[in-house]
């Protein structure tokens, strides 16, 4: 899964689970009438609930960012290191060409 699909997934997880949430407590209110104490108190319990679900989705959503960040500079370093190894190879080959060329020169 592409970075940019990870972060859709989570943000569209997010956003389900909010709208689930307001949702569910709409319907609750609309087919079950209650007391006014009741319905606050179902109200509460309600938005504690899609606090906990809130607060897990972006705990998980915090871990999957995090884990992005290490493999991105994990990459990074391997890239890194590998335009070095290019770097110092090519320097070599051009003293080396260098060397061949003065010696062609002084002939």
């Amino acid at each position: 899964m592409s970075n940019n699909s990870k972060k859709g997934f989570i943000k569209g997880t997010a956003v389900g689970a909010a709208l689930g949430a307001l949702a569910g407590a709409l319907g609750g209110l609309l087919f079950a009438p209650k007391s006014g104490k009741e319905t606050r108190a179902d109200i509460a319990k309600g938005a504690k609930k899609a606090e906990t679900t809130v607060v897990t989705k972006a705990k998980s959503a915090s871990r999957t960012a995090q884990d992005i960040s290490k493999d991105a500079k994990r990459r990074s370093k391997k890239v890194a290191k590998g335009a070095s190894k290019v770097a110092k190879d090519a320097q070599k080959e051009a003293k080396e060409l260098g060397k061949s060329v003065k010696s062609k020169l002084k002939k």
